[in-house]
């Protein structure tokens, strides 16, 4: 069974070397990506992170009692307004967030898909069209998921309307919301810290299976283009995508219906690295570091990538890289130490109780 399978994927690999058609849109991705071969490179380091010893559990992520939408939407407010409070100056984040609140949405019926989403545009009258859409799918991480677009509200491309500079800053306040608000939860929601710390260490293994995702699709480019061979691509990566196949048929599911993800989840990486790095500031110094939060979206329509990490003191692109990847073992550790912690003390309790 296992060979016929294996046949399947050789199978479908030779139907898309054969589609010039897909050749021809690798050649354009490629040569409209200037970092396209850096990013290959980042990519492969977090990729091959070591993830196989961490497991996760799905009992910690699903919810029994999932939040309601008027408490997601009460949580939003609550947590924009515990950053006001850390630090009053700049944009108040409360009050923009609650004057887009008007925009938000959780019928999914109305959703073709259901991934949350954060849009804004012009229609044909000229008149602007926004729309903040979450899914709230019973999991620990709907608030933080409610709070991540709620945070592109904010931005002055949505209040403003303003083009973006640099489409790399899309995600940088947005996944530091994720990881602000998720620490935040844990004093809110005492009884769920264990679930929110084990959201944590999912989001780490998440990133590490986006950074496989965005490899992989920059080796089809690079195999498309004759850059390189199905013989080297098993001997050098068949320990990522072949022997679990899921993220390899995903991929090429994706090239069969014309909706090949061009490397996609490359947006979230760097900004996955940099929140590690803000949330340790939070801890020892919340005001400053609340501060450039809100500067970094006052200015994340004109600034660069280069000018936010100079602005905030993180050194270069490939210094926070590094850091991540350099510290990701031990951070991750620090998390399942964590959670056994409290698990550990939960049970002594209910022994201790019987």
């Amino acid at each position: 069974m296992e060979g016929i399978y294996k046949s399947t994927i050789i199978d479908r690999i030779n139907k898309m070397l054969s589609d010039n058609q897909f050749r021809q849109y690798c050649e354009d991705c490629k040569k409209n990506n200037i970092n396209f071969e850096y990013e290959i490179k980042i990519a492969e380091k977090i990729a091959r992170l070591d993830i196989s010893h961490i497991t996760i559990d799905e009992n910690l992520i699903h919810m029994n009692t999932p939040f309601t939408e008027d408490e997601v939407d009460s949580q939003i407010l609550t947590f924009y307004r515990a950053l006001d409070k850390i630090c009053p100056e700049g944009i108040q984040l409360e009050k923009t967030a609650k004057e887009n609140m008007q925009y938000l949405s959780h019928d999914i019926t109305k959703e073709k898909n259901p991934r949350s989403y954060c849009c804004t545009k012009f229609n044909n009258d000229g008149t602007a069209y926004k729309k903040i859409f979450v899914n709230i799918e019973g999991r620990i991480g709907d608030i933080s998921n409610a709070c991540h677009e709620v945070c592109h509200s904010l931005s002055q491309s949505f209040t403003k309307m303003k083009k973006t500079r640099d489409t790399n800053m899309q995600e940088v306040a947005t996944v530091m919301v994720d990881v602000f608000s998720n620490e935040f939860l844990k004093t809110r929601y005492p009884h769920l810290r264990v679930n929110f710390i084990e959201n944590s260490i999912l989001t780490q293994i998440q990133s590490v299976m986006k950074a496989r995702e965005v490899l992989l699709d920059g080796l089809v480019i690079k195999l498309m283009l004759g850059e390189t061979t199905i013989d080297e691509l098993k001997k050098n990566y068949g320990d990522l995508y072949l022997q679990n196949t899921r993220i390899l048929s995903r991929c090429l599911d994706n090239i069969e219906k014309k909706k090949f993800s061009n490397m996609f989840e490359k947006r979230y990486l760097l900004p996955q690295a940099i929140s590690q790095i803000m949330l340790e500031r939070l801890m020892v110094d919340p005001n400053n570091t609340v501060k450039q939060f809100k500067t970094i979206i006052e200015h994340d329509t004109e600034w660069s990538i280069k000018d936010t990490l100079q602005n905030i003191g993180l050194g270069s692109v490939t210094e926070v890289f590094d850091d991540y990847i350099d510290n990701f073992k031990e951070r991750t550790q620090k998390l399942v130490d964590e959670k056994n912690l409290i698990q550990k003390m939960n049970k002594d309790n209910e022994l201790s109780i019987d």
